[in-house]
């Protein structure tokens, strides 16, 4: 359960940063299946969806998990600052970090976010999804550990994202395939609308204890 929920956590951020970056207002619907090996830790067969809001900098994604309920994700991509909020076991959690902290906490488990070193190249493919026009790019990166991952995504030139962050792409992926070790993640964007987003989604509510990465993990070791 330890390890379902790092992983977890971590693949949920990750998908969490490819759309936290858009330079749009409004608000976007994802789907993630998880695809694992029979020896792999986790197994998630249901498809997992993700609805998230975007003003300026700032993001709000709500998913519900196989394995903790729903879970608030909530960003500031100027500041570099995360926090996730979840209700476990009765108790509210406001979990803080940048994703920097994200990225050393998941060690060879996994990235929060994407990896610096990608090498990418446009096949020169495009298809419509949700009625935009997106091309195909296919990426190799070498993980922490030293060995060659594979990454292939789709994406849009018509919605900007910050170039500071993914100078690999020059739009949104509305599509993708990322793989961690023994798992994939596939990701499909199933909704997009430009529409006004309230400030107050960007508020951790009262009622939740705050906490770092690693203070959860020390609770959750019985430490």
């Amino acid at each position: 359960m330890k390890k379902q929920f790092l992983l977890l956590l971590v693949f949920t951020v990750y998908s969490f940063v490819f759309v936290q970056a858009q330079l749009f207002e409004g608000k976007t619907v994802t789907q993630t299946v998880m695809v694992t090996d029979p020896n792999a830790p986790v197994s998630v067969k249901d498809p997992i969806k993700s609805t998230t809001w975007v003003k300026g900098s700032r993001s709000r994604m709500e998913m519900q998990s196989p394995f903790m309920g729903l879970i608030v994700t909530l960003a500031d991509y100027d500041k570099n600052e995360s926090v996730t909020l979840m209700d476990m076991m009765g108790k509210k959690i406001a979990l803080v970090s940048t994703l920097d902290d994200l990225n050393k906490l998941s060690g060879d488990q996994g990235a929060a976010t994407l990896p610096q070193n990608m090498s990418c190249k446009d096949t020169g493919k495009t298809k419509s999804i949700l009625g935009y026009t997106c091309h195909e790019v296919q990426c190799t990166y070498a993980t922490k550990s030293g060995e060659e991952s594979k990454m292939s995504a789709w994406y849009c030139k018509d919605i900007a994202i910050n170039p500071k962050q993914y100078a690999s792409f020059a739009g949104m992926p509305f599509e993708y395939s990322v793989q961690n070790g023994r798992m994939t993640m596939n990701v499909t964007t199933v909704e997009i609308s430009r529409e006004p987003v309230s400030d107050s989604l960007f508020t951790i509510p009262e009622g939740y204890v705050v906490s770092t990465p690693e203070e959860m993990m020390k609770t959750m070791h019985g430490k």
